[in-house]
């Protein structure tokens, strides 16, 4: 790790930036839109890696790419990248501040004291996050212009936000991505607090239990691999019905001496011959194992079609410790609950979060970096990475 400056001698350059897809359309006072951005010479904070030489460039192989962190206002850092990465980005993830009309401190034990008194503790400041609606709107409206630009034409950002202007960031990225783009508003858990509404007849309201995260892609052609969560009970191997009442003529097919005459098979042709012949040679092979067990002797991939006691194809579903991801996150932490940073994002969520949404090599940056959590879990699983 090396820390330096660019001090490269940096020509004025403008960017023009790409017409918005556009409504719904939110307005505050003082909205403008941003239709070109200057290019602007950033501090490169820390390099991680070694630096490629001339001849290796900046390419995705080893040796020819080094993790920047970069110090200084997030949207002139991204205008600084738009000029060798725009469009290249695969993943981004943010979180912005809330407007949460709070300033967040870190209380500092000073060295050589060994009680706690208010003249040897220190609180610093870490950030505000005390805004005019305005404002807020506009910072978070240029930025999210910005990162459009950098993301790759599959790419994707994921928006951290809770109450108090998620429905209005939703509005905004409607605007900048395109409604057709949404993908999904994904429920995580917050960090506990002490409720102390027990103690009241009536309140305004509930407590806050959840974050959002807001998932939206670059186009509509983006695809993703489903991400699992553990299930709580192992769900045991059983056999279902192959037929479906869907409607594909070209689905219907011979199949163990039987052909629908309406509906359709589950599986393709191919796959299900496949299936049948499987079981065949677990009835010759099995020698005693019960399916389970021949399945996981197997290599756990195998999948089976026979025909039942009544007659009737079925295919054998295997047992189960995890299920696909629906939209509730709540077996994932949203905060590491740390004192001293009350803020840090948990890295179950970031790894959830650039496993399904990324692959190793790819790109991830993160605007609003705070503690590095994203940085860190993209480290951990192979992926290139910018902070700012």
């Amino acid at each position: 790790m090396s820390t330096m400056s660019d001090t490269q001698s940096i020509q004025p350059q403008l960017f023009d930036v790409a017409e918005l897809p556009g409504r719904p359309m939110l307005h505050w006072h003082g909205k403008r839109p941003l239709r070109e951005i200057p290019y602007y010479p950033a501090q490169l904070r820390e390099r991680y890696g070694h630096a490629p030489s001339p001849s290796q460039g900046e390419g995705r192989g080893e040796g020819g790419w080094v993790n920047r962190l970069y110090w200084g206002d997030n949207l002139q850092v991204m205008a600084h990248l738009m000029r060798k990465f725009r469009g290249q980005v695969k993943l981004i993830y943010i979180d912005p501040p809330f407007d949460s009309g709070a300033d967040y401190r870190k209380r500092i034990k000073l060295r050589g004291t060994s009680v706690e008194t208010d003249l040897s503790v220190l609180e610093e400041r870490q950030y505000t996050d005390i805004w005019s609606n305005d404002l807020y709107l506009q910072y978070m409206y240029e930025r999210l212009i910005l990162m459009r630009e950098l993301l790759a034409e599959d790419g994707s950002i994921f928006l951290h936000c809770d109450w108090h202007r998620g429905h209005l960031l939703r509005c905004i990225l409607d605007e900048v991505f395109g409604f057709d783009n949404f993908r999904n508003e994904l429920v995580v858990k917050r960090r506990v607090k002490k409720n102390l509404q027990r103690q009241f007849e009536l309140v305004q309201s509930l407590p806050h239990g959840h974050d959002a995260v807001l998932w939206y892609s670059k186009g509509p052609s983006a695809r993703f691999k489903p991400a699992e969560m553990e299930v709580k009970t192992r769900k045991e191997g059983y056999w279902h019905h192959f037929w479906s009442n869907a409607d594909r003529p070209s689905m219907r097919y011979e199949l163990l001496g039987i052909t629908p005459s309406d509906g359709q098979w589950k599986w393709n042709r191919e796959r299900a011959l496949q299936a049948a012949k499987n079981y065949e040679r677990y009835l010759q092979e099995g020698k005693g194992m019960s399916l389970v067990e021949y399945w996981e002797k197997t290599g756990r991939r195998l999948e089976f079609i026979r025909l039942s006691e009544s007659g009737k194809v079925e295919n054998w579903y295997p047992p189960a410790t995890t299920r696909i991801a629906d939209t509730l996150w709540l077996d994932v932490h949203a905060y590491e609950n740390i004192k001293d940073y009350p803020t840090q994002k948990h890295e179950q969520l970031l790894d959830r979060i650039i496993e399904m949404a990324s692959d190793p090599g790819d790109l991830v940056a993160d605007f609003f970096i705070g503690s590095g959590t994203t940085a860190a879990v993209a480290q951990k699983l192979g992926r290139r990475w910018i902070g700012a």
